[in-house]
């Protein structure tokens, strides 16, 4: 019986004896290939190379056995490939075995882990549930058999770990015995989304050329390869240019007509022609930085660039129409997996688990526009050429496609979630770079057939616009919104499977793979492949009548942009005259934008061919613009010329003052140095058939799009209004809450390990709700942070130790202001987590939020503490060095104590600082719940100081309006805003929330308690309607606090002023409510469900679909109050309105009150008190909650 890890026959390496591999210039032309030669005349060329050489024979090897008597080793395939690496946490594991598994073999095999001081071969078994699924079809084909066993995991796999499938006892399959404690195959897997690595910012992999540290053989580098650089954690793109990475070939001439792709761990450097045979280095500079900010390891890779041959080959590859089909259940079963052939399954707990089939022609009608795609051609190089040995290379080269089923979008999951309105039309895969493709002897079986293939791949996708504006408007809307919702690039993708001859001559390519895709910016779905392709014996076979081209002629047109006037269509008049019961962001650019006046000046109705008249006049000036596009645009088109951003009055910025990339079918445009604020910015791209025009790759030029975006966009950043500083504060700190505690009196406290928090310093006892428990959060859920205002960048520096109650070693980072500390069980610092922090705008000088990453997953089970340093106590005073506070663009250091004052009124002094915020929270198991921050946008307080500033803009989406009554004397006098023709008074919400979207469920009864009515228990009819079937419930986390601008009003009696009063900024945060939420923890719980109906009192009706309900509870503070006191008080809010997706993708929550909210204060007249009452009339609060951008805008790093 042959061992597992016997190694590959391989022959000899003609390359040591052969000078055919010549240098020529730094690069060649792509090759005029020479020739299509049928598939039987390929393998007649490759059998001298493939199968293991008999001895004696031309490539002798020396091995003393011929082919015929090579035995098979027990194994078809695995996935992944043995010693892959950067393998997905989330991977599909597969294992092929070449004869029957019996129910003892499959109960013997595991997987298993290697400890990272263990010697080869050594494992341990891994803190997984395994379990084996076997199917109960056998499959053969041409004397070979296969069966397929899938491992599926009960949770992820470790980050940078080694994993083997390993036999615990002796297995014999067929004729093949696998001894105990043997590996069948290893792999290692990636490091986690969007994390630091442990130490230096390093390139780990340059590929080709990368030896596979199982079998101890590098790829083959040949002229048509993408270069490929794997790095140990994410890089910042606006980094990576021609001149901090670059490839040269031996007399030092850099190759620069070649595409450059940076994104998450990876770069990409392709070539737009053939490279030259040859030696080259590949290069890169310590200018390339991190997302976390740490510079680049300097260094470079020698490569030697293999010749394609004499006879290099095109070829057609097919999607058979009979191995494509709309429904999965009508696929034929992978010989690989037992899966459905040509399916990809995209899954996350957000949007479920979607099979997508691969679509051929007969699916879609062909006068969809562009049409659907079922070929691709492909080069294989001349077999036996030096320097292959036993491979084949091959490429699919870039700019081609094809299509799978378009997807229906539920959240949590068709059977049990919600529908949205996303129904995309087809979803569009475009390899973005040269595909490496390697035929290749079987590592597993070392005979000719099936022969193992391995493919590398980047990938644009996004999804196809087939209906037709004039025809079908309600349908191109939503697939508008369907591709600015899915699009995106995936880059470095490692697929594997086999080449199975059949019995006509055809070559059936099977292989498989699985990757990550991003779900709405900060989620991860994994997409798990199963693709057939085949290789026709006869060439002419691709050219079937019918059958598409793998070109298109379709030029690419702009769908959607981000910033989008939509945004601000919530709450403006116009929305609340006509469509105040539809989804504000769901419009397309051309209607919220367009405004036009009727006879006499009034504006036109949209229902009368007007707009809705609103503009992005508050566009925050860390963030960076993005064009979605209906198709993937040629990174060698995108410049300062093709694409121009320029400020009012202003030249367009250069390539030096701005960066470029292209991320699936949207380009982001990403300014060096932070927009101007108060700045009008115009968009232009040129549209004349000029060089300088962008175009798509298949190179056609842009064209215009009369149902989106022109080609000319405008927009206006905020205001930044200098006057009436106050100090920022934290408005989200997640987990936990945004305030110093109060530990004091406090039973059972954290700070000697106890499993109390507290609450906030600051915070009444007399009508407080009960302290907060020590928090939790999964392990995989890192920390996040978003303040009120722009601070320093550099006054956010991480501890790398104890900075209070440490026992453990103390930090020795100079101006540290903020730690992440592992705890003992007596409350006791045992160091500091190995974690990084990442701004969500990375490379700026200041910001307004930040998150702290560590390299690996927490531990269960542990308790620890997030500390933010103020400037009072003592507890900020661990290590050898003076810890730093975070401190804004004057030195203002963070107030850590709101609710004893936010500087918001003149009165208000003093507040800057304040006791050091010290965080406890429990980890807890990990899980798949989508954790996100929704953002209050667009915002009136742009400036963070609580107040509504002269120059700052009026966004009434997030607004509330309230009425003032007085009691006692303050009866006579009246109170009304002299702004508004009604008499209340505006006031305005910022700040932001920190939510998680749970699993879909159908214990919906508490969206019954979103209820019509008045004060804290409205009963007076259900907002949503009937109860829903199923929901899916929406923590809002405790973590955020917010801010409400002042009422600042004036009572005049008899037309005399009487009185005035401010109440300052008015905080809004959630109480503990472990007692109502079922599930026992102390977050709020609100619910999408798939449909809310009703009617706001004062006869506007609403139809949502989805819908966002939530019945909150809120306390509310106003420290900072002038000739009146607004007490804690608590109050419910009723809340209700609808869930969708702007254009560009993003996910926005637009919220009305379905209940009346009263506040209480007591204003104060020559000492006399006068009471006091603020109202907010149902539908009269308007708060709308906004998620990352899709591309561009600004995000913290998550892949």
């Amino acid at each position: 019986m042959l061992s597992m890890h016997s190694r590959r026959t391989r022959c000899a390496d003609s390359a040591q004896n052969s000078d055919t591999a010549t240098l020529v210039g730094a690069h060649s032309a792509r090759h005029p290939r020479r020739s299509r030669l049928a598939v039987a005349a390929l393998f007649i060329a490759a059998a001298t190379v493939l199968p293991a050489c008999s001895s004696g024979g031309g490539g002798d090897n020396g091995e003393p056995n011929p082919r015929s008597e090579v035995t098979a080793s027990g194994l078809n395939f695995t996935y992944p490939f043995n010693g892959q690496h950067d393998v997905l946490l989330d991977t599909q594991i597969v294992v092929n075995f070449d004869g029957t598994v019996t129910d003892s073999a499959l109960a013997s095999l595991a997987l298993q882990v290697k400890p990272a001081d263990a010697d080869d071969d050594q494992y341990q078994p891994a803190e997984l549930g395994v379990t084996f699924d076997r199917d109960a079809q056998q499959f053969n084909r041409k004397d070979n058999q296969f069966n397929p066993v899938r491992l599926n995991l009960d949770g992820a796999l470790k980050p940078n770990s080694t994993y083997a499938v390993t036999a615990t006892g002796d297995i014999t399959v067929g004729n093949t015995t696998f001894r105990d404690g043997k590996p069948l195959f290893s792999f290692t897997t990636r490091p986690g989304e969007g994390r630091p690595a442990n130490g230096d910012f390093q390139v780990t992999t340059v590929t080709p050329g990368e030896i596979n540290p199982a079998t101890q053989e590098p790829t083959v580098f040949t002229q048509f390869n993408a270069i490929r650089v794997i790095l140990n954690e994410p890089v910042n793109p606006a980094t990576v240019n021609e001149n901090t990475f670059f490839v040269e070939d031996s007399n030092g001439n850099r190759v620069t007509d070649a595409r450059l792709t940076a994104l998450g761990r990876y770069i990409v450097f392709d070539p737009n022609e053939d490279l030259a045979p040859g030696d080259y280095t590949v290069s890169w500079t310590s200018d390339i930085t991190s997302v976390f900010g740490k510079s680049l390891t300097e260094g470079s890779e020698p490569r030697t660039v293999l010749t394609l041959g004499n006879q290099p080959t095109d070829q057609t590859l097919i999607i058979e129409d009979g191995s494509s089909a709309q429904e999965r259940v009508n696929l034929p079963d992978s010989l690989l997996s037992g899966l459905k052939v040509n399916n990809v399954n995209i899954d996350s707990q957000l949007i479920g688990s979607n099979d997508q089939p691969v679509l051929g022609p007969e699916d879609v009608p062909f006068s969809v526009s562009p049409p659907l795609r079922n070929r691709v051609a492909t080069t294989l190089a001349t077999p036996g050429t030096a320097g292959y040995g036993d491979v084949i290379p091959a490429v699919i080269p870039a700019g081609q496609k094809f299509q799978l089923k378009g997807l229906k979008l539920f959240l949590g999951g068709e059977e049990a979630g919600v529908e949205t309105p996303i129904d995309s039309g087809p979803i569009d895969v475009n390899f973005i770079n040269d595909v490496s493709v390697y035929l290749m002897a079987n590592d597993y079986r070392n005979v000719v057939t099936p022969t193992a293939v391995q493919l590398r791949f980047d990938l644009g996708i996004g999804t196809l616009v087939t209906a037709a504006l004039g025809s079908d408007p309600e349908n191109f809307v939503i697939q508008q919104l369907a591709n600015g919702v899915f699009n995106q690039s995936v880059l470095n993708i490692q697929g594997a499977g086999l080449a199975i001859p059949r019995g006509n001559g055809d070559l059936e390519i099977q292989t498989l793979g699985t990757f990550p895709i991003n779900v709405n910016r900060t989620d991860n779905a994994t997409v798990n492949f199963q693709l057939t392709l085949v290789l026709p014996a006869n060439p002419d076979d691709a050219e079937v009548a019918g059958a598409s081209d793998t070109q298109d002629s379709v030029g690419p047109v702009i769908t959607a942009r981000s910033p989008s006037a939509c945004l601000y269509a919530f709450g403006s008049p116009l929305y609340d005259a006509f469509y105040t019961g539809a989804a504000p962001t769901a419009f397309p650019e051309p209607f919220c934008t367009n405004f036009q006046t009727a006879p006499g000046g009034q504006p036109l109705p949209p229902t009368q061919g007007g707009g809705l008249g609103v503009a992005v006049n508050s566009f925050p000036i860390e963030s960076s613009p993005a064009i979605v596009f209906s198709s993937p645009i040629d990174p060698n088109t995108v410049n300062a010329q093709s694409i121009q951003l320029a400020s009012s009055g202003g030249t367009p910025l250069t390539e030096d003052e701005v960066n470029y990339r292209v991320e699936g079918f949207s380009v982001v445009i990403d300014p060096v140095d932070l927009l101007a604020p108060d700045t009008d910015y115009t968009i232009s791209l040129p549209n004349s058939r000029t060089e300088n025009q962008l175009r798509d790759l298949d190179g056609n030029p842009l064209s215009d799009n009369a149902g989106g975006p022109g080609l000319t966009m405008n927009f206006r950043t905020e205001p930044q209004v200098a006057t009436d500083s106050a100090p920022p504060l934290l408005g989200t700190l997640s987990p936990g809450i945004p305030c110093a505690l109060e530990t004091d009196n406090v039973g059972d406290s954290f700070v000697t390990g106890g499993d109390t928090a507290g609450n906030c310093v600051g915070s009444s006892t007399d009508n407080a709700a009960f302290n907060y428990p020590v928090f939790q959060s999964p392990v995989n859920v890192p920390v996040d942070a978003v303040l009120s205002k722009f601070v320093d960048a550099s006054t956010i520096v991480l501890a790398d130790g104890c900075l209070t109650a440490g026992s453990g070693e103390g930090n020795g980072v100079e101006g540290a202001s903020v730690a992440l500390q592992e705890m003992d069980g007596n409350g006791q610092c045992v160091g500091a987590v190995d974690a990084d922090i990442a701004l969500a705008n990375p490379g700026d000088a200041q910001t307004r939020s930040f998150t702290i990453r560590p390299t690996d997953y927490l531990e269960q089970g542990t308790r620890y503490w997030i500390v933010v340093c103020g400037t009072e106590g003592d507890r900020c005073t661990g290590g050898s060095v003076p810890a730093g506070v975070i401190a804004d663009l004057n030195g203002a250091a963070v107030n850590t104590d709101p609710l004893n004052g936010t500087g918001s009124t003149d009165s208000s002094t003093g507040t800057a600082g304040g006791p050091d915020i010290v965080m406890p929270f429990d980890a807890i198991a990990a899980n798949n719940d989508y954790y996100t921050t929704q953002f209050t946008l667009p915002e009136t307080d742009t400036n963070g100081n609580g107040r509504v500033d002269d120059g700052e803009r009026l966004q009434p989406g997030n607004r509330a309006l309230l009425s003032l009554e007085a009691g006692g004397i303050g009866a006579l006098a009246t109170i009304e805003s002299p702004d508004r023709p009604d008499g209340k008074y505006a006031n305005y919400l910022s700040l932001a929330r920190p939510i998680a979207i749970r699993e879909a469920t159908s214990d919906c009864a508490r969206v019954d308690a979103v209820q019509f009515g008045e004060g804290n228990t409205p009963n007076a009819g259900s907002a949503v309607g009937e109860t829903p079937e199923t929901c899916v419930p929406v923590s809002l986390l405790p973590g955020g606090i917010t801010s409400l601008t002042g009422v600042e009003a004036t009572a005049t009696l008899a037309g005399a002023p009487l009185l005035t009063i401010n109440t300052g900024r008015i905080l809004l945060r959630f109480p503990n409510d472990q007692d109502a939420n079922p599930t026992g923890t102390p977050n709020q719980t609100g619910y999408i469900v798939e449909r809310c109906t009703g009617q706001f009192p004062g006869g506007v009706e609403y139809d949502f679909e989805p819908c966002f309900a939530a019945s909150l509870n809120l306390v509310a503070n106003a420290p900072d109050g002038e000739n009146v006191t607004l007490d804690q008080q608590q109050f419910a809010a009723n809340l209700v309105g609808p869930v969708t997706f702007e254009q560009n993708g993003r996910l926005v929550i637009s919220l009305r009150n379905a209940n009346q909210i009263e506040l209480d204060a007591t204003a104060s007249l020559l000492g006399a008190p006068i009471p006091a009452t603020a109202t907010i009339e149902p539908a009269e609060l308007t708060f709308q909650l906004v998620g990352n951008a899709v591309h561009g805008g600004r995000a913290f790093p998550n892949r």
